[in-house]
């Protein structure tokens, strides 16, 4: 009998995971991406026999509903009959969808304007797009791969497109613009009910889509699980700090919470052992911004004062948290050389492999996988830990992928994209930051890359880019500098004054000696810092004169050594609320 290669592709991904204002949909959409697209791959597996499953190279048991795998939503395997296998693989990822939505909805402690309308959006939220390629025989494998992905290409340009469900005057979706909103208007402007019935602002408005993402849980008995804000990123440095512990730290907390609202601390928390100041509370009750989520803009006087009380004790959190977006470089082209079905199912476990140790990579540098799939990485993490945890996803993935190559003979290289964002701007603008900084990494010449964009609430963003190994290594060698408070707090703004005072670029190209003058001038500016040894200011001066000044190019230019700088400032802040005392470079070395 003929065999097939089954190609499927779910939908939506990036626009409905991305329809997110807080981490909870973030998270939950990613998830439930995932395991719509389980349901619809284990039944291909149990038609087909899990060796014939190619993407995700993964057993029927990784595959059952709440396993930890993650998987993309494409899928790839050999089989006899098409039609029928993609047809079952539709009816169990809807089926999974539609036992989901259930548990959701049914979990709706208040009214919706009607639930048939949040279960019709609901059932209408996945594409699923199929073809099938006949294989002759193995030999044909490749070229029968890249045919069947093309015609993927093109079925996925031939959208479905139903009748449209809007023109009435019902509030649209706040997440999406899109789907009309279930939220009842009489409630809407009620802060309690609203975060008490549907986790959400006053005034937010939410289809059925939103509700699936805000309240959903992984089975009927499960839990409510809730999801790390970014306000709980932005505080981890903190947490950190106080992570043994400290009595007068805990008594003023304690009674601050003793002054809150129940059903706030009680939907406020985090998973995992308990914080031994903190103990399940999430990092959002740190921040009275995010008190204004519940109690709407009148927080009660006494819950401020015990809060300011804490700060009067401990000290304020950092506002700034860490998102990053990363993947896999030359994927397409390291795919397409490998010319039969059993190398590309290893090459799918190896990164099956990756996505597992990417969530404990993510995990200890206390950050929170948000999708670790694949090649894809998505994830919040603290500011004094975001750029380490990026250069080991880096190291780990080209490790892993190092025996696999392109027809060029090059394995694939990992790049990423870190926002730097205030906790309480969109997570929305935050996501779509991230994904620019990832590109910008992706411009880099043979990529293996890292940028990092700090968008400050005050100003326009600052953005970075580089080599691994150098750009990363360069912003956490300045923040330790920084915190040695061998470096001056407006050395970047100096620095560039003086650039733009003696010609700017195009002086610096025609005349080399000012680039001399320049780092000349850097080093005399350090030099004026007090209150730190000379062997430090030395290494200081050496390092920001030979590693940055004299390394100025048409690529590396004047602002991208501001903002590193600036941006590395930001780190060594993070980082000393943090307790932790970042190393610095060679001194020796640096200044020889």
């Amino acid at each position: 009998m003929t065999k097939y290669l089954l190609q499927i592709h779910i939908g939506p991904m990036q626009a409905f995971i991305a329809a997110a204002r807080r981490t909870r949909d973030l998270w939950f959409g990613s998830w439930l991406m995932s395991e719509l697209s389980k349901a619809a791959a284990w039944k291909v597996a149990e038609a087909a026999g899990e060796e014939n499953l190619i993407f995700p190279a993964a057993s029927l048991a990784d595959l059952r509903p709440n396993s930890d795998l993650s998987i993309a939503n494409k899928i790839v395997a050999l089989v006899e009959n098409p039609e029928e296998v993609a047809q079952q693989a539709k009816a169990a990822m809807q089926a999974r969808l539609d036992g989901l939505a259930k548990i959701a909805l049914d979990g709706v402690k208040g009214k919706l304007d009607t639930r048939e309308t949040a279960e019709n959006q609901i059932e209408k939220l996945p594409e699923f797009y199929w073809v099938a390629v006949p294989l002759p025989d193995e030999k044909a494998y490749a070229n029968v791969r890249l045919k069947a992905e093309n015609l993927l290409a093109a079925r996925k340009n031939l959208r479905e497109f139903d009748q449209p469900s809007w023109g009435s005057s019902k509030p649209k979706s706040s997440l999406d613009g899109n789907r009309e909103s279930v939220i009842p208007k009489d409630v809407s402007g009620d802060a309690q009910k609203m975060y008490q019935w549907y986790k959400a602002k006053a005034g937010e408005q939410l289809s059925g889509v939103d509700l699936l993402k805000r309240l959903g849980k992984r089975s009927k008995s499960a839990e409510f699980e809730s999801f790390p804000s970014t306000s709980h990123m932005a505080s981890m440095p903190l947490r950190a700090k106080l992570a043994n512990g400290n009595s007068k730290a805990k008594e003023a907390w304690d009674a601050y919470m003793g002054k809150l609202d129940e059903e706030l601390k009680k939907t406020e928390t985090v998973s995992g052992t308990p914080h031994l100041v903190f103990g399940k509370a999430d990092g959002a009750l740190l921040f009275e911004s995010r008190l204004r989520d519940f109690y709407g803009q009148s927080v009660p006087d006494d819950v401020k004062r015990k809060l300011q009380a804490f700060y009067d004790t401990a000290e304020a959190p950092i506002p700034y948290y860490a998102l990053l977006i990363g993947d896999g470089d030359f994927m397409g082209r390291t795919i397409n050389n490998q010319q039969t079905r059993e190398a590309h199912r290893d090459f799918s476990s190896e990164l099956a492999k990756f996505a597992g140790e990417a969530k404990n990579i993510v995990e200890e540098h206390g950050g929170t996988a948000v999708f670790t799939g694949g090649d894809d990485v998505m994830a919040l993490l603290p500011l004094h830990t975001a750029v380490p945890c990026a250069a080991e996803l880096a190291q780990t993935f080209q490790t892993m992928m190092s025996k696999f190559t392109g027809d060029d003979g090059r394995s694939p290289t990992f790049s990423a994209g870190i926002a730097i964002f205030h906790h309480t701007e969109p997570l929305e603008d935050a996501l779509q930051t991230a994904r620019e900084a990832e590109q910008t990494a992706k411009s880099v010449k043979d990529k293996n890359a890292l940028a990092v964009t700090e968008a400050k609430r005050s100003g326009s963003p600052r953005t970075v880019k580089g080599k691994w190994g150098e750009l990363d290594k360069r912003l956490l060698h300045l923040a330790a500098f920084y915190q040695a408070d061998a470096l001056p707090s407006g050395l970047a703004y100096q620095l560039r004054d003086m650039y733009l005072h003696l010609g700017g670029a195009k002086e610096m190209k025609e005349q080399p000696d000012l680039r001399k003058a320049l780092a000349k001038e850097a080093g005399r500016i350090i030099k004026r810092k007090e209150g730190v040894t000379k062997e430090i200011a030395n290494a200081a001066q050496t390092y920001v004169e030979r590693k940055m000044v004299s390394a100025l190019s048409d690529d590396y230019t004047i602002e991208q050594i501001a903002h590193e700088l600036i941006i590395a400032a930001n780190l060594a802040k993070a980082a000393e609320q943090a307790g932790v005392v970042l190393p610095l470079p060679e001194i020796e070395k640096e200044s020889a």
